[in-house]
C-alpha cells in the first residue's frame, strides 16, 4: 500500500507540471482575472485548514457539495461530488493524502456570464465538468505534549492538477498549482468530562499557480481554528484565506464550520463555507468518512 501510494503521487505530480505556458514575454501591466473572484467555487478554494496531526490509518471520505455564488443576480449554483483518501507512508509521521471534486454539474445566467467576462452568453446555462485533484504530502515534525505549550507541528506540500478543463466558461483554470503550508496547534485535555479536548492552532504558507498569460500568481496563506472534541463529536471553526499579489480578485477569505460524529469507523459530517472578499460563495457539504 506504501508503495502505491508513492507511485499515484509520483503520476499526479507528473500530470501537474505537464500544464503548457506559451514562452511569450509577460505582460505585467495586463490583469489577468484568473482568480477566486472570476470563476467557479473549486477553481482553486482557499485549502481546507488541518488540526495539527497526521492521520496514522487510511482514511476514505465521500461527501456531496453544494454553493451558491454571490455575483450579478446571484444565479450561480454548483453541485459536485467528493472524495478525500489518506494513506500513511514509511511511518506514522508521513501521510499522503487525495482530495478533490470528481464530477461537477453547474449553473448560472447570463449576468454572472458577463460579471465573469465569460465573452459570449451562449456560455451560460448549465453543465457537466470533472474537476481538479489535489496530491499533499503530510509531514509530523513535531509530536506535541497536551496541557502545555510543546506543539503539534504538520507540515504540508500540496500539487493541482491541471484536470479542470471549463477555463472558457470560467469554471477552472486550466492549469497547475501548489501550495506549500505549515500548522502550529495546542491541545488541552480533561479527564472524566464530557469534553474531552479543546484545541487550538494558527498556519501560514505560500500559494502559487500560472494565470494563463506566461506568468503566475504567488500568494501568502494564513488561518487560524478552533476546535472542541467530546466523546461523540468533533466541532471546527477555522478562518483562513490567502493573498496573491496581482490585487485582482485573488484575495478570498473563508469561515468554514464543520460537526463531525463518531460511529465507530464511521465519520459522518456536515460543513459549512461562508467566502469574504474574493470568495464569493456559500456552500455546504455533507458526507461520511471511514477509518479502516
Amino acid at each position: 500500500m506504501k508503495r502505491t501510494a508513492l507511485i499515484i503521487s509520483f503520476l499526479f505530480w507528473a500530470m501537474c507540471v505537464s500544464a503548457q505556458t506559451p514562452i511569450v514575454a509577460p505582460d505585467f501591466r495586463e490583469p489577468t482575472m484568473v482568480s477566486t473572484e472570476y470563476f467557479g467555487p473549486n477553481a482553486f478554494p482557499v485549502p481546507d485548514m488541518t488540526d495539527g496531526r497526521v492521520r496514522p490509518y487510511i482514511y476514505a471520505e465521500l461527501a456531496a457539495d453544494y454553493y451558491k455564488g454571490r455575483v450579478a443576480d446571484g444565479n450561480d449554483h454548483t453541485w459536485d461530488g467528493f472524495i478525500r483518501l489518506n494513506f500513511p507512508l514509511w511511518s506514522k509521521r508521513a501521510s499522503l493524502e487525495i482530495w478533490g471534486p470528481v464530477a461537477e454539474h453547474w449553473s448560472y445566467s447570463g449576468a454572472v456570464a458577463d460579471y465573469r467576462r465569460v465573452g459570449d452568453a451562449r456560455n451560460s446555462g448549465k453543465s457537466w465538468d470533472s474537476g481538479d485533484l489535489y496530491v499533499c504530502t503530510n509531514l509530523q515534525v513535531l509530536v506535541g505534549k497536551p496541557n502545555t505549550l510543546k506543539p503539534d507541528i504538520l507540515l504540508r506540500a500540496a500539487l493541482k492538477s491541471a484536470m479542470g478543463n471549463t477555463f472558457e466558461q470560467a469554471r477552472y483554470y486550466d492549469c497547475g498549482g501548489y501550495f506549500f503550508d505549515g500548522t502550529i496547534a495546542w491541545s488541552r485535555m480533561f479527564q472524566q468530562s464530557y469534553v474531552m479536548e479543546v484545541r487550538a492552532g494558527i498556519s501560514g504558507g505560500f500559494l502559487c499557480w500560472q494565470d494563463g498569460l506566461a506568468r503566475q500568481n504567488d500568494a501568502v496563506q494564513f488561518g487560524l481554528f478552533a476546535s472542541i472534541a467530546t466523546w461523540g463529536f468533533t466541532f471546527m471553526a477555522d478562518y483562513s484565506g490567502y493573498i496573491g499579489w496581482e490585487n485582482d480578485g485573488d484575495r478570498p477569505r473563508r469561515l468554514r464550520l464543520r460537526l463531525d460524529g463518531n460511529a465507530g469507523r464511521w465519520r459522518p459530517f456536515v460543513q459549512y463555507t461562508h467566502g469574504f472578499k474574493n470568495y464569493p460563495f456559500d456552500g455546504v457539504r455533507a458526507g461520511v468518512g471511514y477509518c479502516f
